[in-house]
């Protein structure tokens, strides 16, 4: 399908997710208010004087992760640019996409964390990957 696919189309795909993946997603969701991580330094022993700390999400954020991964992947969408209103938090605007929107967006944040991971974590912390999946689920439920 494909980013060039129509909202009609990837409304379908959701609608065509297994009950199983929607309560997954439902249970992590539910986990995952206030969830995030941190910055973590190498430990000592690991020799590097040079290490940097990276972001790491923590165990309620990489739950929810997996549990999205499964709807952009059903929907087949290729991820364009995170939108600014992610970049910036502006949860208003996050909470007025369509739930087609907001699957391309999760799309996008989960394509740009794999190599900027800092920016995935930028995302739950402000609660705009909470905001994403709550969309989700609300247009499910509709």
């Amino acid at each position: 399908m494909g980013s060039q696919g129509g909202d009609a189309e990837l409304f379908a795909a959701l609608r065509s997710v297994p009950v199983e993946r929607w309560d997954a997603l439902a249970a992590a969701f539910a986990r995952a208010e206030g969830a995030s991580g941190g910055w973590y330094a190498p430990s000592p022993d690991e020799g590097d004087d040079e290490a940097q700390p990276a972001p790491r999400l923590d165990e309620d954020a990489r739950a929810l992760v997996g549990a999205l991964e499964p709807f952009v992947g059903a929907a087949g969408i290729e991820p364009g640019a995170v939108p600014d209103a992610v970049v910036d938090a502006d949860l208003d605007e996050l909470t007025d996409m369509t739930a087609t929107a907001a699957l391309r967006t999760v799309a996008a944040v989960l394509h740009a964390g794999k190599t900027d991971e800092g920016l995935l974590l930028s995302a739950f912390e402000s609660g705009a990957m909470q905001t994403l999946t709550d969309r989700l689920l609300t247009a499910r439920a509709a």
